[in-house]
Parts: C-alpha cells; structure tokens; sequence
C-alpha cells in the first residue's frame, strides 16, 4: 500500500469532514477532492517540483499550491481553483500534522518519495508507523 493510500484510509473521513466544517464544501465535493488533491499533492513533491523542507518544516502551503496546475485538479473534481486553493489550505496543515505525528518529517519524507535515496528501509519505516509498530 502506498503512502497516499495508508493516509487516505485511516484519515480520509477527517479531511473530508474539515473541508465541509471549514473551508464551505458539499461532502459530495469534499468527497471528490481529497483523493484527487492526495494523488497530485504528493506527485507533484515525488516529481521534486515542491521544496518539501519549505513546506514540511516551514508549513508554508503556498510551497505546494505554486507547483500545482488548482485549474486542472478543479477540473477534475467540479471546482474552481479558488475553491481548491482554499481546500488545500485547509486540508495539507492536517496531513502534515498526521505525518508529524507518525515521525515523518522532510527528511523521511524525501526518502520515502524517492528523493533521498534509500527508498525501502523508509517505507518500511512508515508502515510500521502507520501500522502502529513503529
């Protein structure tokens, strides 16, 4: 199982839940966003395009919105990309904090993205963290 889908499983409800809370969503709008601002979220820091200390340890959202085409992810999903924007400020702080917690920082982050080298010894890492054995 892959990063975005360990995420999305055991958090997917709460970031759904936040964008229709805090940031104006329909659920069936929230519903579609979080997978589809997942997949492009973490394509976009995989491709190395996003400054992953920046936003990681900075939190500095706009270190990943900038690397992101908010048109076409609005596209995909029914939105404009005002409303992505927005989605996405709401949504990237709470994944941040769940990978906080788990001990995943820029760092890790790096290697489990394929950035740092050493990809496997991390993401076994991350699995036993997500998994509770870590």
């Amino acid at each position: 199982m892959d990063l975005v889908k360990m995420l999305l499983a055991e958090h997917g409800p709460s970031l759904v839940r936040a964008l229709t809370e805090k940031a104006g969503f329909a659920a069936a709008e929230a519903q579609a966003f979080v997978p589809a601002a997942a997949d492009k979220s973490f394509a976009a820091m995989k491709s190395g395009a996003v400054d992953l200390d920046a936003l990681v340890g900075k939190r500095d959202v706009a270190a990943l919105t900038q690397k992101l085409d908010l048109g076409a992810l609005g596209a995909q999903c029914g939105l404009d990309a005002e409303k992505v924007a927005a989605g996405l400020k709401t949504i990237v702080p709470l994944m941040l904090d769940v990978l906080e917690k788990k001990g995943v920082g820029a760092g890790m982050l790096k290697t489990l993205l394929g950035q740092g080298g050493g990809g496997f010894g991390g993401l076994a890492g991350l699995a036993g963290k997500f998994l509770g054995k870590g």
